[in-house]
């Protein structure tokens, strides 16, 4: 057998008892996958919220519109989260009037740096603290529960209020606080997500969530408001199509990069030249050339020649036209065929007869300029 037959048979058993291995070592099992939320999950951040409370015995519906706000059911617990700029002051004045009836409002705290009027009436400040190192869960010792609630509440800032049932949160300050409100209850937390589809399920967030809208007093039902009017393309868009829209704006930063002036000396301007007569005569002839105007082109140069004939030769109008070619050819030195083309009327069709024409203009014009005799030769 032949050196390459014996490569093809090693090559070959490598090949199958690496298979083999491969076999006997891995086998195909299912993965699961994050594709994110769907159906009416996606539409609703606070579905299992909802879903959780009907589970509980606690009806749990949406408000979708700014005109139901103002007819909320009694004892009822309305989340409203943020941010809340489309609320009017008659709408927020109505909602704490709801609250002192019986209510239960849970407000999610608009950042430090966003005016807040709802919170301001309540007399409940935000202060924004700085955080370092990596976001820890907080414990929350709410009353009842037979253990601190593990919660991921962001610490980005501290509420403040007077007289508060409830303050927990970390050691800059409280991220949750209740405080009673006529008949009812005001419960403020830093950030409803938490409460939201994507983390209710991990750590305590269940169980916080439901003692925040379940206990404390008797509520009929859960009410989220969920206003579509909020939702805008810039928010669609970073929900749906990040990367398109970080192309889009890398591509505007670089046009804008491409189109700025640049720094620097400023260059001088370009000296314009001055063109000569002769280029703008070249214009011209060339304009009434193509132009079609090319019979009144070579007739205005030969009657400019024969005026000037007629002005060094006062007889020359009176002689006929084989006196006047005689007196060309003589006094010229043109060629008979020459003068003859000259007192003709001018109508080239070429390039070339129209430049024939001009040439002989030109003789005539040369002439004239040295000076030379232009009457009729002496005879001896």
């Amino acid at each position: 057998m032949s050196r390459e037959g014996l490569w093809a048979i090693a090559f070959t058993a490598a090949i199958g008892l690496g298979t083999i291995w491969f076999l006997l070592n891995f086998e195909q099992v299912p993965t699961r996958e994050w594709v994110g939320m769907s159906g009416e999950a996606r539409r609703n951040p606070f579905l299992a919220l909802e879903r959780l409370a009907e589970r509980m015995g606690m009806p749990a519906h949406e408000i979708r519109s700014l005109a139901e706000l103002g007819q909320l059911p009694p004892q009822g617990v309305l989340l409203l989260p943020q941010p809340r700029g489309e609320l009017a002051r008659r709408e927020r004045a109505r909602l704490l009037d709801w609250a002192a009836k019986g209510g239960h409002l849970v407000i999610e705290a608009e950042p430090a740096r966003v005016p807040d009027p709802l919170l301001d009436a309540l007399e409940i400040r935000r202060k924004a603290v700085r955080t370092s190192g990596p976001r820890k869960p907080v414990e929350i010792a709410w009353p009842g529960a037979e253990r601190p609630l593990r919660v991921d509440l962001p610490a980005w800032q501290v509420l403040e209020a007077k007289a508060p049932q409830i303050a927990e949160g970390g050691r800059d300050g409280a991220v949750l606080v209740q405080v009673a409100h006529g008949k009812g209850l005001i419960t403020v937390i830093n950030d409803f997500g938490f409460l939201q589809n994507r983390a209710i399920g991990t750590h305590d967030h269940a169980e916080l969530g439901w003692r925040i809208v379940g206990t404390g007093q008797p509520a009929t039902v859960l009410l989220v408001f969920n206003n579509p009017e909020r939702l805008s393309l810039t928010s669609w868009l970073r929900a749906n199509a990040p990367a398109v829209l970080a192309a889009a704006i890398a591509l505007l930063a670089l046009w804008l990069w491409r189109v700025a002036p640049r720094f620097g000396p400023i260059a001088p301007d370009v000296e314009r030249t001055r063109r000569s007569l002769l280029d703008h005569l070249r214009a011209s002839g060339r304009f009434l050339w193509n132009a079609g105007r090319r019979t009144e082109l070579a007739e205005s140069a030969r009657e400019v020649a024969l005026r000037r004939v007629s002005r060094a030769n006062p007889d020359f109008a009176s002689l006929n036209a084989s006196e006047r070619a005689a007196r060309l050819t003589n006094s010229f030195g043109l060629a008979p065929e020459d003068a003859k083309r000259l007192l003709a009327p001018q109508s080239p069709r070429t390039i070339p007869d129209f430049v024939r024409g001009i040439r002989i203009l030109q003789i005539i014009h040369e002439r004239l300029a040295r000076g030379r005799r232009t009457g009729p030769k002496e005879t001896p």
